[in-house]
């Protein structure tokens, strides 16, 4: 499963984009996403997801499966007490 970056808590610095081995962050209109369909956490790279290990906040990129675990009745995810108005997953 990939990794997602919750737009409501990243802060558009693009640390996580140059660190990624497979190219799979990409920024549009200032916010920044993982392509799903290009993640592989960085399996067979490093033992770590680069782009959560680099970004300088805690709980901004996370594993795919926590947020849709998280999913509310709403489709929206809930997230450390505030709702991200965009996750790319």
């Amino acid at each position: 499963m990939a990794y997602t970056i919750l737009a409501s808590r990243c802060t558009g610095c693009s640390g996580c984009q140059s660190q990624c081995p497979q190219d799979a962050i990409r920024e549009e209109d200032g916010v920044f996403a993982i392509d799903s369909g290009s993640c592989t956490e960085c399996e067979g790279f490093f033992e770590v997801a680069l782009c959560a290990a680099v970004c300088p906040y805690e709980d901004v990129i996370v594993p795919a499966s926590l947020v849709l675990f998280l999913q509310t009745s709403e489709g929206r995810a809930t997230w450390g007490g505030s709702t991200p108005a965009r996750i790319a997953a």
